[in-house]
């Protein structure tokens, strides 16, 4: 690999690509180690900058540099914001049209994009594939990396696609870059990329601190759904600027038709919404047409509102990790924000059945297998998901069924490609290996006992008579942490704790209509 460190001048370059003067803390560091060849992985809260760390390099280094990144949102969002700063780059989604597809092709082609977005499952389609080994690919980017690792809050087996295309091109720098991940979660970003293996040098660890003390840390336990009500809505009277978390796409849709009948706009965003509306809604909200939206975890992967005050928990999330993440999104200004996680035993079933969806048990597995033995016998299929939910009715569940698609597929027994919108094509490899179909068994199983621990650590949070912050700081490794801060509810020296008993015994009292959720 090229070091061109000594021959850029960074703080020049940053002016004349970003109009900035200087480096948030870490972004030099991590800029250096790419740009000297080293493969890197960056821990860096959300709001301090993680992206810069790969998009000035993408602009000094020749050819053209490719992100991977979840969602389609995030890609467009991320693109939308260089755009406007009139760089070169684009993305290639599903959500594309044959034309648009075709013409970004050429421009990738004839070297005219810098930076190319792209999500894990591009990786599946074989005319990108056949592109990709003859693009000028300096630097492959593994954004929200943490989607990499079984044992990171947010899984994605298509991810794990991407340790092969690092192989296909030897001298690639590769960065991974994640918010959030523990000292096991650290490791296994490097293990499933093969850093620091078949020839690549260990990577350069570039942490940068967890700590947000501008975020005041807040659990209110709430006997059901009319206290959190009460709750949220007084939280609403004070703060008009932020998102509204649920659980599950009924749950999202019943809490913003409630806030609705009370009076209150807001915008409803999960990932059961047609492409166009999601799009939509993320632009009403990135652009601050709305202050508020009620959302699923599908939302907010890197949302670039600096102004955003609050960020309320309806249900518990699964992990720790994703809690983090997700308050991450309030007062990335610097400026102070309100997090608020309204706490109901009861909710800690939704999260055991929505774990028991993403790790389907070996019957639904075998099921799957049987249906597709049957329904592909001639060739491949093409449908999308739900369709094939409903041709294979033992596992009705989207969720398990995609789970089911890809540990066949890890196995080897099945093929899979993404094709445009939700469309994917299914076929049989004609082969059917125990060995490696008992090795995905095991992952699965991990996997399970995996969430089972983060779901864990995540009630030890909530329970905790001990500073909020100190208690997340530590769980992410770190070890010079103060036992107290001024912005949680434990250690009740943030005037905003006066606030947050107010509103808890005025909640008690006051009643407020509204529709079933």
């Amino acid at each position: 690999m090229t070091n061109i460190e000594t021959s850029v001048p960074l703080t020049e370059a940053l002016k004349t690509h970003f109009h900035c003067h200087d480096f948030r803390p870490g972004q030099r560091e991590a800029i250096q180690s790419i740009l000297s060849g080293k493969d890197t992985v960056v821990i860096m809260p959300t709001g301090s900058g993680k992206s810069l760390c790969y998009q000035l390099p993408a602009m000094l280094l020749p050819g053209t540099s490719l992100v991977v990144s979840p969602l389609i949102a995030l890609m467009k969002d991320q693109v939308d914001s260089l755009q406007r700063r009139s760089l070169p780059v684009t993305t290639l989604h599903s959500a594309l049209s044959r034309t648009e597809m075709k013409e970004r092709m050429q421009r990738i082609d004839q070297e005219e994009v810098k930076m190319l977005y792209v999500s894990p499952e591009r990786f599946r389609n074989t005319a990108f594939l056949e592109s990709f080994q003859r693009w000028n690919v300096p630097l492959l980017v593994v954004d929200e990396a943490h989607c990499i690792s079984q044992w990171g809050h947010d899984f994605r087996p298509d991810y794990l696609v991407l340790k092969q295309v690092a192989r296909q091109k030897p001298n690639l720098r590769i960065m991974a870059l994640t918010a959030t991940a523990t000292p096991e979660v650290k490791q296994d970003i490097s293990a499933q990329l093969g850093l620091g293996t078949h020839g690549r040098e260990q990577p350069s660890l570039q942490v940068h601190g967890f700590g947000r003390d501008n975020l005041f840390l807040s659990v209110c336990e709430a006997d059901g759904p009319r206290e959190k009500l009460r709750q949220l809505l007084q939280i609403l009277e004070r703060q008009s600027r932020g998102i509204i978390y649920c659980a599950t796409r009924k749950r999202t849709g019943g809490v913003g038709q409630v806030l609705r009948d009370c009076g209150i706009q807001c915008l409803v965003y999960h990932a059961g919404l047609p492409h166009k509306i999601r799009q939509e809604v993320q632009e009403r909200f990135s652009d601050s047409s709305d202050p508020i939206i009620v959302a699923t975890n599908a939302f907010g992967m890197g949302v670039d509102r600096p102004d955003l005050r609050f960020v309320v928990h309806w249900d518990i999330p699964g992990s720790l990790e994703a809690y983090y993440q997700e308050v991450g999104r309030a007062g990335r200004d610097g400026e102070r924000a309100s997090c608020l996680l309204l706490f109901n035993e009861a909710d800690v079933a939704t999260q055991e059945f929505l774990m028991k969806s993403s790790t389907p048990e070996e019957a639904e597995i075998f099921a799957t297998w049987k249906a597709l033995q049957r329904l592909c016998s001639s060739g491949a299929l093409e449908h999308t998901l739900s369709q094939w939910s409903r041709h294979i009715p033992l596992v009705t569940n989207e969720t398990t069924l995609r789970t089911c698609f890809s540990v066949l597929e890890r196995a080897g027994w099945i093929r899979r490609e993404t094709l445009r919108g939700r469309w994917e094509s299914l076929s049989l490899t004609g082969k059917k290996d125990m060995e490696k179909m008992a090795e995905q068994l095991d992952a699965l199983s991990q996997k399970q006992r995996g969430n089972t621990r983060k779901l864990g650590a995540l009630l030890r949070y909530t329970h905790t008579r001990h500073c909020r912050h100190g208690h997340i700081l530590r769980y992410f490794g770190e070890t010079d942490v103060a036992k107290t801060c001024r912005t949680c509810d434990r250690c009740q020296r943030f005037p905003g704790q006066r606030l947050f008993r107010a509103l808890r015994g005025h909640a008690k009292t006051t009643s407020h209509s509204g529709g079933k959720l």
